[in-house]
């Protein structure tokens, strides 16, 4: 099963991502810290990582960095904020997907992501 990382504080949009995600049949990781988000995905390489642009804490920039650094996946910056193409392109995320967004949208890019980034094959 391919499995989606939402890195987010607002719980509302956690549950919602989760519930969408969760009914098209993604497993969902919520991590709210940049150490747990790390943890997370060496541990099950998701398909898909959303990143709040604005979380306490997380300087989106170097998770980003890190994240690419550890696994082969798509990371989309999510934001309500008006980020200009520079510092979403300084990011190193591969999308930039504005809140609030659609479940169409969010579909789109999930199911394309599980496609180009399948889930690992367990070994016994």
């Amino acid at each position: 099963m391919a499995s989606v990382m939402v890195i987010d504080d607002d719980a509302d949009v956690v549950e919602a991502i989760s519930m969408v995600l969760t009914l098209e049949g993604f497993g969902v990781l919520v991590a709210e810290s940049e150490h747990d988000a790390l943890a997370l995905a060496d541990a099950h390489r998701p398909c898909l990582i959303l990143v709040d642009f604005r979380m306490p804490g997380i300087d989106p920039e170097r998770l980003i960095t890190k994240l690419h650094e550890r696994v082969s996946t798509l990371v989309v910056l999510c934001t309500g904020a008006d980020v200009a193409k520079g510092v979403f392109q300084k990011s190193g995320a591969d999308v930039l997907l504005r809140k609030p967004f659609t479940i169409d949208e969010l579909l789109e890019i999930a199911k394309e992501a599980a496609k180009t980034y399948p889930a690992p094959v367990a070994t016994p």
